[in-house]
């Protein structure tokens, strides 16, 4: 009698649409303000909020909801997301969790040679509104030999 999404959890039926979105659905497109690190006053400031602020998620595993694959979050992810990135890339940190869950998955690729200990590199892409302005994510995903996965992202380049 209690109604549950195909994954499993509670939320459909019973609810208004509005306490459904603000509850267990996780959003269509991930939204960034803009203002969730706060103010800063130079990238490395920035880049230093973005690193405190991951630490809230950084080792934590999300499921995309399209594979249903566990897909867990480093801060060596996070450092390579936000290394010489731009301060609107730096800005999407704080919605890794919902870019993890909500990416659409496109193809996997072979490992570069040197990294003997991964199977594939998972491709997906995700669209996050940054400001007001919707971009198109690009989010790899390392898939490990042990099983594990581990993500980075950063902006798409090209065709869907």
């Amino acid at each position: 009698k209690h109604p549950r999404a195909e994954n499993g959890q509670f939320g459909s039926g019973g609810t208004t649409e509005k306490q459904s979105e603000n509850t267990l659905d996780t959003p269509k497109i991930p939204e960034i303000k803009g203002d969730e690190l706060g103010t800063w006053s130079s990238m490395k400031d920035l880049r230093d909020k973005a690193k405190e602020y991951a630490k809230r998620f950084v080792g934590h595993k999300f499921v995309n909801a399209e594979t249903g694959h566990e897909i867990e979050v480093s801060m060596s992810g996070v450092k390579h997301t936000i290394s010489g990135a731009q301060d609107s890339l730096i800005k999407t940190i704080p919605a890794i969790p919902d870019i993890v869950k909500t990416a659409k998955f496109l193809h996997t690729e072979e490992p570069k040679k040197e990294d003997t200990n991964v199977l594939g590199v998972e491709k997906y892409y995700a669209d996050v509104k940054i400001e007001g302005a919707t971009h198109r994510m690009l989010v790899t995903v390392k898939h490990q030999t042990d099983g594990r996965r581990y993500y980075d992202h950063g902006f798409y380049v090209g065709k869907v």
